[in-house]
């Protein structure tokens, strides 16, 4: 199967939907969201809906045993990477999936007062925001998944740090004009000009990315990392523009690859859209 590392079966999740997925209280969304980690859901109008915790092992579950880490997601999200992520290395944990009012609410931002996701909860107490430290952070405590840099190579290090970079803050905030215009051009009449400056602007980030596709099935290092996590999320992105993913055929394929990914399956059915 595409995607999956050796070692123990993966368990299938128990999904608990006696209460909500969090504890935290909601309030109504604000105007406009601080993070483009929001923007998905709130430009495709994505509908609030109940939302399930889930926790990876159903006998864990039941035997009241902790969980080494929650992650909160929202669905349409880049949160999609961490949590992807996770699943790949096979640990234990929960996941509460929010919505678009419960990211922005008061509670949450006790936890993340950026409002915004993926942030990851450890059970000490510890909160990881961002998805760039969320990611390095899965893949430097399950090195046995193999989703980081080689162990002791500085330049592997040095790789995946830039590749993370480069999707999180070029290729994903490239799409900011897209999902909130407002916050670029104060007339409403011309936002769609913005929209479209950004659209270009995003065409020649995934071309760049589709050269580096070329020839090859992960982005570094000939195996898949959690830059392949990230690198997923943008790929399903790309759609909502006027050039399909289609038009990047080594792009195209990655996904495609990744779609039939029963791992990846997993995260996307955990993470249900209305």
């Amino acid at each position: 199967m595409l995607g999956t590392s050796a070692g123990a079966a993966r368990p299938v999740p128990s999904i608990k939907t006696g209460r909500p997925a969090t504890d935290l209280q909601a309030s109504p969304p604000q105007s406009m969201p601080e993070d483009e980690a929001r923007m998905p859901e709130m430009a495709l109008g994505m509908a609030s809906h109940s939302k399930p915790e889930v926790t990876s092992s159903a006998e864990q579950a039941a035997e009241g045993e902790p969980t080494p880490m929650k992650l909160y997601v929202m669905p349409g999200a880049c949160s999609l990477a961490s949590h992807i992520a996770l699943v790949w290395t096979g640990a234990p944990y929960e996941l509460a999936v929010l919505s678009h009012a419960e990211v922005g609410g008061e509670g949450y931002r006790k936890l993340n007062p950026k409002g915004a996701v993926p942030a990851l909860a450890l059970d000490d107490g510890t909160v990881i925001t961002e998805s760039l430290a969320v990611l390095e952070y899965i893949a430097d405590s399950y090195p046995d998944a193999r989703l980081d840099a080689a162990p002791g190579s500085v330049l592997e290090r040095a790789r995946l740090n830039e590749a993370l970079a480069e999707l999180v803050s070029d290729v994903h905030k490239a799409w900011a004009p897209v999902f909130a215009p407002g916050r670029y051009v104060m007339q409403e009449a011309n936002q769609d000009d913005a929209k479209q400056a950004a659209f270009a602007q995003l065409d020649k980030q995934y071309a760049r990315l589709d050269q580096r596709m070329q020839g090859q099935e992960w982005l570094l290092f000939g195996r898949r990392t959690v830059a392949d996590a990230y690198l997923y999320v943008m790929c399903r992105w790309k759609d909502r523009s006027p050039t399909p993913l289609a038009r990047y055929p080594a792009l195209a394929a990655f996904k495609a690859r990744l779609d039939a990914d029963e791992e990846v399956q997993r995260a996307l059915g955990e993470e249900p859209t209305g």
